[in-house]
């Protein structure tokens, strides 16, 4: 697996186990799954810690700018929030376009094999 593919995976995660420690109703039950995560490789750790100090900078420009940077950093956030949703829908088409193919190739199979022992 490429390096570009194996942090873009990392990082996609560490998005995922944020969003997941933040609003699940009991994060405790959750940490020995997100510490072996953690271990499991040398990049997972770094892109979690990229992704805080991402998130900390943010929440900084918030409250240290105007209003203006306020809502740029709005904006900004928004922004990262549709593009993970996207992600998530384009995810989601593949997998109903796999699910699709996969049944068709499925029906072609069962016709042949009727056609050929009936």
């Amino acid at each position: 697996m490429s390096s570009l593919r194996t942090r873009r995976r990392a990082t996609l995660q560490a998005v995922q186990w944020l969003n997941r420690l933040e609003t699940a109703e009991c994060a405790d039950e959750l940490r020995p799954t997100f510490e072996a995560w953690l271990r499991e490789r040398p990049e997972n750790l770094d892109r979690y810690l990229v992704l805080l100090r991402a998130r900390g900078m943010v929440d900084e420009l918030r409250l240290s700018c105007p209003k203006e940077g306020t809502r740029a950093a709005d904006q900004l956030l928004q922004r990262l929030a549709n593009a993970r949703k996207d992600h998530q829908s384009r995810r989601a088409r593949t997998q109903s376009l796999l699910i699709v193919i996969a049944v068709i190739v499925s029906i072609v199979a069962l016709i042949w094999v009727a056609r050929r022992f009936w």
